[in-house]
């Protein structure tokens, strides 16, 4: 687990820890990440150098709609 020292609203220091490989994390990764990265790298040709207009259109492209995933995670 990670973690950075952070300053609260009071001006106190404490350390935030930060979740990096955790369920939820995992189940993104497996559901969303490598399902919608491997369609934009098979619409950006290799070797070329797109600008960025063109890969937010293959990232639109390719992204399920806004509140169509549900993840599963493992649970029950």
């Amino acid at each position: 687990m990670a973690g950075k020292i952070k300053v609260s609203t009071a001006g106190k220091l404490f350390f935030s820890r930060v979740v990096k490989n955790g369920r939820v994390q995992r189940a993104f990764r497996n559901q969303i990440g490598i399902p919608v990265g491997n369609c934009v790298k098979g619409k950006i040709p290799r070797g070329s150098h797109p600008g960025r207009a063109a890969v937010l259109a293959a990232i639109k492209d390719c992204a399920p709609a806004k509140g169509s995933i549900r993840l599963n995670l493992g649970v029950g």
